[in-house]
């Protein structure tokens, strides 16, 4: 079971936790706040010469939840302003991910709609146990 919460409450979630196995509330925070720094921001055009007002917010979602044990994940929708992550940023999350001693690790992306308006789905597993 898991669900979709805003990034405080993704803190506060593992915070709660304390340690858990090799889940680490420190960790955690520090990961979320990697992962925060790493992933990019959106960034649409101006339109009529005016900044769009979603500029700069996440460009991800957060889920929180336990499937027997802990668990994190990230979702990215891609669409023609918020390109997938590069081979690079993968590999730093990935990273991020092995220094807050998750167990499992999992990237993958895969296409939800392929109409004239294609949106994919980037995603990153992390679990504890």
């Amino acid at each position: 079971m898991r669900v979709e919460v805003s990034f405080p409450t993704a803190i506060g979630f593992f915070a709660v936790l304390r340690s858990y196995n090799n889940l680490d509330s420190t960790k955690m925070r520090i990961l979320l706040q990697t992962l925060d720094a790493l992933i990019p921001k959106v960034q649409y055009p101006d339109v009529g010469g005016r900044q769009n007002p979603n500029n700069g917010k996440r460009s991800y979602t957060v889920h929180v939840g336990r499937e027997s044990s802990p668990v994190l994940y990230i979702h990215r929708y891609l669409y023609r302003n918020n390109p997938p992550l590069s081979q690079e940023l993968i590999v730093a999350v990935n990273r991020a991910a092995k220094e807050a001693l998750a167990d499992e690790i999992s990237y993958r992306q895969e296409c939800i709609d392929d109409g004239p308006m294609s949106v994919s789905i980037e995603e990153f597993r992390f679990w504890w146990d």
